[in-house]
């Protein structure tokens, strides 16, 4: 019989090298997000690097950067599993032109940029401000319990005598987390968690404005801040004179965690409903 099959050669040569950029469609993510990366204002990771040239060569912050979030987006936080795809993925090793860092790498990158990163957060806003996806007529306040990498039986109360200042006032019931001490114990409707209680103000086109894990602040003292602005480079955010609506599980009526130092346009109507209830609000999960 005389099968007609499309050949599969792998020892042939190719005439020409291959080229990156025609590896992945052009709407694939990982280009989307070099993209993004690339207008970013990248000094203070770059203040962390010699300038002299001299030294062993190190990697980028740009490429490292986008591939960190190109697997952030994907759901992914493994160092050595990041690691791999360097060598296997088409969009890793698109992301770094064939670059192959050790996982080392990038846990020391995410701690010794750990400010610098959080930082990109409003650059990322600013950039969705001029895409003209950011408005704040109506925004949602909603959060999750997330658990930590630590056990319920790790909690311990304080015990023995800490050097400590003269006026600090040490709760000795109050439990500690022997494995992740700024951990808490959390409520959750399965039952008790260790975790964290983190908090998201969404537009309505489900952009992220503002987030935070929150241990000791409440969350109406977060959209309180939330309101007073932000200053970036000099210039001051602020989005309390665009904001009519807040839409939330909590109830902030004649709560004085949420007193802004302006008030809210009389439009406003905190809700005490879930947000999937709510028209016209983007539908996030508890």
């Amino acid at each position: 019989m005389d099968y007609h099959f499309k050949p599969c050669d792998r020892n042939q040569m190719l005439l020409l090298p291959p080229s990156l950029d025609e590896w992945l469609p052009e709407s694939h993510l990982s280009r989307f997000i070099v993209d993004a990366v690339g207008p970013f204002d990248l000094a203070e990771f770059m203040a962390q690097y010699r300038s002299d040239g001299t030294g062993q060569a190190a990697f980028h912050p740009a490429p490292v950067l986008a591939l960190l979030l190109y697997w952030y987006c994907k759901g992914e936080r493994s160092s050595r599993k990041i690691e791999s795809y360097c060598e296997d993925d088409v969009a890793s090793r698109f992301i770094m032109a064939h670059l192959k860092p050790d996982h080392s790498m990038f846990c020391r990158f995410r701690a010794r940029h750990q400010s610098a990163i959080a930082k990109l957060f409003v650059q990322v806003l600013q950039l969705c401000e001029k895409a003209g996806l950011v408005k704040l007529g109506s925004v949602s306040l909603d959060g999750t319990k997330i658990k930590a990498s630590a056990a319920l039986d790790a909690n311990r109360k304080h015990r023995g005598r800490k050097p400590k200042l003269p006026d600090e006032v040490v709760d000795k019931d109050q439990k500690a987390n022997a494995t992740d001490p700024h951990s808490r114990i959390m409520k959750t409707r399965s039952g008790y968690v260790q975790g964290y209680n983190a908090q998201a103000v969404v537009s309505e086109e489900q952009i992220v404005l503002e987030n935070g894990l929150l241990l000791m602040r409440k969350p109406a003292v977060m959209l309180r801040e939330f309101t007073e602005g932000f200053e970036v480079n000099g210039t001051r955010y602020s989005p309390l004179d665009d904001l009519r609506k807040v839409v939330s599980t909590l109830s902030f009526h004649g709560n004085a965690d949420f007193a802004p130092r302006r008030k809210i346009g009389s439009s406003a109507k905190p809700c005490r409903r879930p947000l999937r209830r709510v028209a016209g609000c983007p539908n996030i999960e508890p």
